[in-house]
């Protein structure tokens, strides 16, 4: 039963990139034939001042394999702010990484509290002594670096301003953050793309901006459960410059 549910789910995923391509061809159809149409009705007119084509962006409709951009985070030695916006609430950690630890300060509703990451253990700093604690992380599933990299590996990109602007369909996130939900590939089909934003500076990811709330939209829909707007921000600086620090 488990692997013809499986098949099944996989069935349901495919079915869903075909509507979603049927829809996108369509849409493209109709497009270049109001294109042609109004080409052949202007045809016939002086153009007044010669044109040039607009060069396109680098990475625009290709595929994109490289992310070395990921090698100053993959160094883990950088200072970081996390922000994460949903629906009203703003929860933001700042902090700096250093091999295999970090520290961090995490502030939301009111309160600051610092905490220390070592490997997969946390601590709360509470005065003078630090106490064991439970991941202070909330929706940190979003910003896991292997999964951005699977995001972009696996996206095309369009350049505007320096940034570059990533699709991601809701197909895939909803494979990448919610692979056990069942879903409708008619209904999916009709959901808007997700956004993401990446700044590289020296070569190197500076910013990340997710606008993932069309996604967690529909996922909401699905189970009730989860939020209307899901926005994270991701700064980077600082890359290898973090001395080693205790943790006390």
């Amino acid at each position: 039963m488990p692997e013809q549910q499986n098949i099944d789910q996989e069935e349901k995923k495919q079915q869903a990139k075909r509507i979603r391509g049927m829809v996108f061809f369509g849409f493209y159809f109709i497009f270049f034939l109001v294109l042609i149409i109004s080409i052949r009705s202007n045809s016939g007119k002086p153009n007044s001042t010669p044109t040039n084509p607009t060069p396109t962006p680098t990475g625009a409709n290709e595929d994109i394999t490289d992310t070395s951009i990921f090698k100053g985070i993959t160094n883990q030695n950088y200072h970081y702010v996390i922000t994460v916006r949903t629906d009203n609430r703003t929860v933001i950690y700042d902090g700096k990484q250093y091999s295999n630890k970090s520290m961090f300060t995490k502030i939301a509703d009111g309160k600051s509290i610092v905490y220390y990451q070592v490997g997969d253990n946390y601590l709360e700093k509470q005065g003078d002594a630090t106490v064991v604690v439970e991941n202070p992380y909330e929706n940190s599933q979003f910003w896991d670096v292997e999964l951005l990299k699977k995001i972009i590996d696996r996206s095309t990109y369009k350049e505007e301003d320096g940034v570059r602007v990533y699709s991601l369909d809701v197909v895939d996130f909803m494979d990448y953050f919610y692979p056990s939900i069942e879903y409708d590939g008619f209904s999916i089909a009709e959901v808007e793309d997700n956004q993401v934003f990446v700044t590289v500076k020296d070569d190197m990811i500076a910013k990340v901006e997710m606008d993932l709330s069309n996604g967690s939209q529909y996922h909401a829909s699905l189970t009730n459960e989860g939020y209307q707007t899901l926005n994270i921000t991701l700064e980077y600086t600082d890359y290898g410059n973090i001395d080693d620090f205790a943790v006390e």
